[in-house]
């Protein structure tokens, strides 16, 4: 008899009523021989079993979802509430409301070969498993099959919760099944989805709602999400760009990872190239298992007892597979996360496509957002649009909450950041409500820009202070007065074996050649095959300061960046120096000015001031600027506390830029 198909068997129906005949079916034999054989090689009665398995997963649930204990025993079959909290504290020892305010964590484990499932960690009875086993089968062995792996128990993901952005839903799950306690509301301020507010700017489009469009990188939510949880993590391939990988990699990738208990994350499989969870395989991977939020409305795919899809033809459908690391790293500091949730919520222009189109972010999103119900409706992008504001506004709102108990001294400043998200997104109810009434609802997206645009003020003032504790500006600790940047640590994805790399943050989305880094000798080589600009941002500095770079160029670009991504000046290799009024939106041309000589290396000099910058070349005033933007702005917007002034190296039009030392000085 084969116990891990019995062991199976019961977790797939680990919320049904388990009869004899679905174990009878599963092994094919009695259930009196079943019952006998299962007490004689486990040393325990099979109903126990089940009752343990049961209240396993149960306690899975307790720690990690935000059901209610009554929910929670229903769900598993129990005939009441003090039923199941009896069954729960013969198993435990524990209560289950004792249970939530104990330090257990719950995660997977084997339970036998093949079949993983949730167990409590760290509780030392082996009735969760059957890992104390020998491995038998009918003559005494047990073995597993080397063409099929499921890993039951992994927490189901799905529309209707209030937790409907796939990719935050699927790595909460995931990493809840690994036994980490993280929530949902973690992972969206970490990939910054919570803060993202997207309108294409050629008008409505549904693709706006889609993670990937959160950043210039398409890649970046994912791996922020990662890094924010402490976890290394492995993507097959950028799903923006053709297939490199191989239906037998990625198979190779799959089975490797859930065969050491790891579901896996991938892009597509069941619907649309949106994140799903991998659970298992079958047919040695020419079937997977799992859960999708497309599922119930996706008719392509079987459904297995469990309520796992099944799938048989998935590559085409999908586009990339992440695989997640066991170990636990040092994960993003809240001051990073909030940082970059207020670069976020203020750039009001994001390149996509490889640069092709621009997104709106910010308040310009709201704008043009406005702009568009008054001029073409659009029911399907309008529900996307009002979900970003009042789904992912209300976590970024519970994040604000959260922080305010982690942070006592600036506990005030964070529930007023709180109060003022989530008046944001009590916006989107409303709009609901009114276009149900068939009335204007401009006057409420206004309204969600006046709250956040608010809000965006306390954040900028939390950011500093955070910085300010922790000894910092905003990128330059206050203890290093000059900031030597390593030029190889600029491009993590540069392979410095093997020579050029391309970048995948800033490669084309229609397949064109990607701009590519290598290093001749100690210098940084930056080229471009076609004209798109930007490579690299080493993010912020604040004013005062004064920036040192070496570099040879020809006919390329080094360029300075005010705050979140708008041009200040511009040097061109050609000779041109290009000066940039913010306030205005100007451009002035200095054709007068000495040329930068050609392939030869020279030494640039940045002073920027408040009120006025300056441009030294090879020793020699080579411009200088009084009445900054910067000083404007500050007389513009009072609650602008720090002028942040990020350095962008650039490429552009078949060019060639070499950087051999860049430093920051703080003034």
């Amino acid at each position: 008899m084969d116990i891990c198909s019995l062991a199976a068997c019961i977790e797939e129906n680990i919320k049904k009523e388990i009869t004899h005949g679905d174990l009878e079916k599963a092994v094919g034999y009695s259930y009196h021989h079943i019952r006998a054989f299962f007490r004689g090689a486990a040393g325990v009665s099979l109903s126990r079993y089940i009752l343990a398995r049961k209240v396993a997963n149960a306690a899975f649930e307790i720690r990690h979802f935000g059901k209610s204990i009554t929910e929670i025993s229903e769900e598993y079959g129990f005939s009441n509430v003090d039923t199941f909290a009896k069954a729960f504290k013969r198993v435990v020892g524990v209560l289950p409301s004792q249970f939530k305010k104990t330090e257990y964590l719950c995660g997977r484990r084997i339970i036998c070969a093949g079949v993983f499932a949730p167990v409590i960690l760290g509780h030392d009875s082996p009735i969760f498993t059957l890992q104390h086993l020998k491995e038998i089968n009918e003559m005494g062995e047990m073995k597993k099959t080397n063409d099929s792996c499921v890993l039951y128990g992994v927490p189901k993901v799905s529309f209707g919760r209030g937790q409907d952005s796939p990719f935050p839903a699927c790595l909460q799950s995931v990493l809840n099944y690994m036994g980490q306690n993280i929530s949902y509301t973690e992972i969206m301020a970490y990939s910054g989805a919570a803060f993202r507010q997207r309108f294409d700017s050629a008008g409505w489009n549904v693709a706006a709602i889609d993670i990937r469009f959160t950043y210039e990188n398409h890649l970046e939510a994912f791996e922020r999400a990662f890094r924010g949880a402490g976890r290394k993590a492995v993507i097959s391939e950028d799903p923006d760009m053709p297939k490199s990988v191989t239906k037998a990699d990625a198979i190779a990738l799959i089975k490797s990872e859930l065969d050491c208990g790891r579901p896996v994350i991938a892009l597509g499989v069941v619907g649309p190239p949106e994140a799903c969870i991998v659970t298992g395989y079958r047919n040695n991977g020419e079937t997977l298992l799992g859960w999708s939020l497309f599922q119930d409305f996706w008719g392509s795919c079987e459904v297995d007892e469990c309520g796992y899809f099944v799938k048989t033809n998935w590559w085409e459908e999908t586009e990339a597979i992440m695989s997640i690391g066991e170990e636990i790293t040092n994960p993003t500091t809240d001051r990073e996360v909030l940082a970059n949730a207020l670069m976020l919520m203020t750039t009001e222009e994001m390149p996509t496509y490889g640069g092709n189109e621009i997104f709106y972010g910010g308040q310009k999103a709201y704008e043009a957002w406005a702009e568009a119900v008054e001029d073409n409706y659009n029911e399907e992008c309008q529900h996307d649009a009002e979900r970003m504001l009042g789904q992912d506004r209300r976590y970024a709102a519970d994040y604000m909450a959260q922080l305010s108990e982690k942070h006592p001294s600036l506990s005030r400043e964070f529930k007023e950041c709180a109060k003022l998200l989530k008046s944001a997104a009590d916006c989107a109810p409303q709009m609901q409500k009114l276009r149900e009434e068939n009335k204007n609802i401009t006057t409420l997206i206004h309204q969600a820009a006046k709250q956040e645009k608010a809000a965006c003020a306390v954040l900028t003032d939390i950011v500093n202070k955070l910085y300010q504790a922790a000894g910092e500006t905003w990128g330059l600790p206050n203890s290093q007065r000059k900031h030597d940047i390593n030029l190889r640590s600029l491009i993590p994805a540069v392979n410095h074996t093997q020579g050029i790399s391309p970048v995948n943050s800033e490669g084309n989305y229609r397949g064109k050649d990607t701009q590519k880094f290598w290093f001749d000798g100690g210098d940084l080589v930056v080229t471009s095959d076609y004209d798109m600009e930007c490579l690299q941002t080493i993010t912020g500095f604040s004013v005062p300061l004064r920036i040192d770079a070496t570099v040879k160029t020809c006919s390329g670009d080094i360029r300075l960046y005010y705050l979140m991504g708008e041009i200040l000046f511009n040097i061109h290799g050609d000779a041109e120096f290009h000066d940039h009024d913010i306030i205005t939106g100007e451009w002035m041309a200095y054709h007068d000015k000495p040329p930068i000589p050609p392939d030869k290396f020279v030494n640039i000099v940045w002073i920027i001031e408040k009120e006025y910058m300056e441009v030294h070349i090879n020793g020699e005033l080579y411009h200088r600027r009084d009445n900054m933007p910067y000083h404007r702005i500050l007389k513009k917007s009072p609650t602008v506390s720090k002028i942040i002034a990020p350095i962008r190296i650039s490429a552009a039009n078949q060019s060639t830029v070499t950087i051999k030392s860049l430093s920051v000085t703080k003034l």
